[in-house]
């Protein structure tokens, strides 16, 4: 029953199995599988991100995948979209992003398994873009605005503080 806690973990662990493990993960060896599920799963927080967030998430929420240099992390997209075909760059969004269904189910399962990891990301993602909002203008300033209301919106604790924010 798709209504009930237990059974929700049950259903996402199959559909992560089947979907992530054995389709998109496919290619990747063994010994990288844990690598490439965990960086897909942080960079799936955001709609779409910049190598400057990519850093700022893997450093912040996957500390073991830290690289020694801020040059190290430019390879990382074309990792990503070379071994797995779920990431691509959004022209619209002015930068990288994983793909809507595999992104999806990435984040149900962080959603369902790892909680105050999910609500911690939004959070984290929220204010990054309300800063970068308030530093620029024109469409950029509207782009950032709307990530900022979409993760602040993903985040239980911070929802009902909305109607304020809209009016300010």
């Amino acid at each position: 029953d798709p209504r009930k806690t237990s059974d929700q973990k049950q259903l996402v662990k199959i559909i992560v199995e089947r979907v992530i493990d054995r389709g998109v993960l496919a290619k990747v060896e063994d010994l990288e599988l844990e690598r490439y599920r965990t960086l897909l799963s942080v960079l799936s927080a955001p709609r779409r991100f910049n190598l400057a967030m990519l850093q700022d998430l893997i450093e912040q929420y996957s500390p073991q995948y830290k690289l020694e240099s801020s040059l190290g992390y430019i390879g990382i997209p074309k990792q990503l979209d070379e071994i797995t075909g779920a990431l691509s760059w959004s022209m619209s969004r002015s930068g990288f992003r994983v793909d809507a269904p595999v992104r999806n189910v990435l984040l149900l399962k962080m959603k369902i398994e790892q909680p105050d990891e999910f609500y911690a990301l939004h959070r984290t993602l929220a204010r990054a873009n309300e800063k970068l909002a308030r530093e620029v203008s024109g469409s950029d300033r509207v782009r950032y605005l709307r990530e900022f209301f979409y993760h602040t919106a993903c985040d239980p604790d911070q929802e009902s503080q909305l109607p304020g924010l809209l009016e300010a």
